[in-house]
């Protein structure tokens, strides 16, 4: 990509020789009327041919006037549509800021895509693309800025942040090094190229790099987020809130921030600080369907189960096609021995990802709660059809045929799970009590002796996933 700009610029002087036609033309002119005007000094012409040599100045003069004037008239209506693109971005009027900016284009195309002097609209341009995310048309456009100023630091970071959003890696190191082989004392190539390094999991590396930009630029919220998340990643939670405490000092509205904090925090186990900064994301962005979903975690693992599942509630009216966020808040209801709503909420999970055997599983369980186990051992089976590997799903699927005196498909499902895990007492036992009611007293025996020797806990167990 970076060879395809290079090969671009060749084409800007001739382009640079289209927009200024005029004025060379002119100057050139000027220059043979100007030969022309001394010849007659130095041969005594006569006043006719001095007239019109006087006449073709004259006329040259207004055009180059001329030209100037309309030139200065353009300039000026392509700057006020900058400024009002750039007025409007502010005020997050995107669709708008973009429409100004076409219209400053439209104005003098030529000049525009010619000019390094108008490398600013085409910049301008591509952030308020990026902020529609708009994405190719943003890199499309920052591209053309630089071939416009190849040798502008901020325009390759800008690329460098475009390529990063669209995953495009290497290509985005590649570009955020350029920046700052140009300007190595730019600390947003520094922290950009920070974030670079965490999505790939480099966290020594990504924090080296943050490292560097607050080094230039000690109020760089961002370097010191990258820092934070590294140090999450690590398990290194004092530390990384730390870092979240130096970005949000400096950003203190930033909610992905106050996001990252509350995992920090939750991590720890402490849940009502975690809570706290959910709230302060969720309250600087309410669509932060992320903030509100580990909102509601915080308050499940503290036994708040009807908060959890209001903040579930949130999440799901942002994403409702999160099936993470349907299971959630199907625990919660579980824990509140609210199993019918428990497997709507599972349901609605199935119904985004069938394939999904976990959720079988715990859709299996809440109906084996109500006693229905036939609508238990389907779902149990469905689990088991998507993993045959899955041991809880069979030992449940024996706990339900049990339950219905089916023990001889009671004996086959016991069977299966103890071939998966040899270890399990429960299994075992639950498999002796079977085959008690079966009239196998022998093969019971041994099953109960089984399970002793591995320390058999006596009450058959339900495993809730």
């Amino acid at each position: 990509m970076l060879k395809k700009i290079k090969m671009r610029n060749k084409n800007l002087i001739f382009l640079s020789f289209i927009y200024y036609k005029f004025t060379v033309i002119y100057s050139v002119l000027a220059f043979f009327i100007i030969i022309l005007y001394l010849y007659k000094f130095l041969s005594e012409l006569s006043l006719g041919l001095s007239g019109l040599i006087a006449g073709l100045l004259s006329i040259t003069v207004a055009l180059l006037a001329l030209e100037s004037s309309t030139k200065q008239q353009k300039e000026i209506q392509i700057d006020y549509w900058n400024v009002r693109g750039i007025d409007q971005r502010k005020q997050k009027q995107y669709n708008d800021a973009v429409q100004a900016f076409e219209k400053a284009i439209s104005i003098n195309p030529l000049a525009i895509n010619t000019d390094p002097q108008f490398t600013k609209i085409w910049l301008n341009k591509a952030n308020a693309l990026f902020d529609l995310g708009e994405q190719a048309e943003a890199l499309r456009d920052i591209l053309k800025a630089s071939e416009l100023n190849p040798r502008s630091a901020k325009i390759w970071s800008t690329i460098g942040v475009i390529l990063y959003n669209q995953h495009k890696y290497s290509e985005a190191i590649e570009a955020s090094e350029k920046a700052i082989k140009i300007d190595p004392n730019l600390s947003g190539a520094w922290a950009n190229k920070g974030a670079i390094f965490f999505d790939l999991r480099l966290y020594d590396y990504a924090i080296e790099a943050s490292e560097r930009a607050i080094e230039l630029d000690a109020r760089c919220a961002g370097a010191f987020s990258n820092i934070g998340n590294a140090l999450k990643e690590k398990g290194e939670y004092e530390a990384a809130i730390r870092a979240f405490d130096k970005a949000i000092e400096i950003e203190p509205t930033n909610a992905v921030v106050w996001y990252n904090k509350g995992i920090s925090l939750k991590a720890q186990k402490n849940y009502d600080d975690a809570i706290h900064a959910y709230d302060k994301a969720t309250e600087f962005d309410p669509l932060l369907a992320d903030a509100w979903n580990n909102r509601g975690k915080a308050l499940f693992e503290q036994g708040y189960y009807g908060e959890a599942i209001r903040s579930y509630g949130m999440a799901i009216d942002i994403n409702p096609n999160d099936k993470i966020v349907w299971i959630n808040k199907a625990d919660a209801f579980s824990m509140l021995g609210a199993y019918s709503e428990s497997i709507k909420a599972y349901d609605k999970a199935i119904e985004l990802d069938p394939r999904d055997a976990a959720i079988w599983f715990k859709k299996g369980n809440m109906l084996y709660n109500k006693n229905l186990f036939e609508d238990a051992i389907k779902a149990y089976d469905k689990a088991i059809e998507i993993n045959s590997t899955f041991f809880e799903a069979w030992a449940n699927k024996g706990n339900a045929l049990n339950e219905l005196k089916y023990f001889q498909e009671a004996v086959k499902a016991y069977n299966m799970a103890i071939e998966l895990d040899p270890f399990n007492e429960t299994v075992r036992r639950n498999l002796g009590v079977v085959l008690i009611a079966l009239g196998r007293t022998l093969e019971a025996d041994a099953a109960f002796a089984k399970a002793d020797r591995l320390h058999l806990i006596t009450k058959p167990i339900i495993y809730i996933g």
